[in-house]
């Protein structure tokens, strides 16, 4: 787990689709890394949902996609899931 829930709101903030990658190695050195060749890669964080907005969510999981090539931010997303 990387926080609660507020803190998601706050790490969505720090990406913008489009915009270059580099600057954000501290950040994203914070999350999982997943290879997404030959695409790039995807780093995700989790966070605890204290009570659950959806039924049964459990976790709110953020998601940056950063492109191959010059790293740039490729997609920011969020979504809720069940443990």
């Amino acid at each position: 787990m990387h926080g609660e829930l507020d803190d998601s709101r706050i790490l969505l903030r720090c990406f913008k689709d489009g915009e270059p990658a580099t600057g954000c190695e501290t950040i994203l050195a914070t999350g999982t890394k997943r290879d997404n060749s030959p695409h790039g890669v995807e780093y995700s964080w989790y966070f605890r949902v204290p009570k659950p907005t959806v039924p049964d969510a459990t976790m709110f999981v953020v998601s940056v996609r950063v492109s191959s090539g010059i790293p740039t931010i490729g997609g920011v997303f969020g979504t809720f899931i069940i443990d």
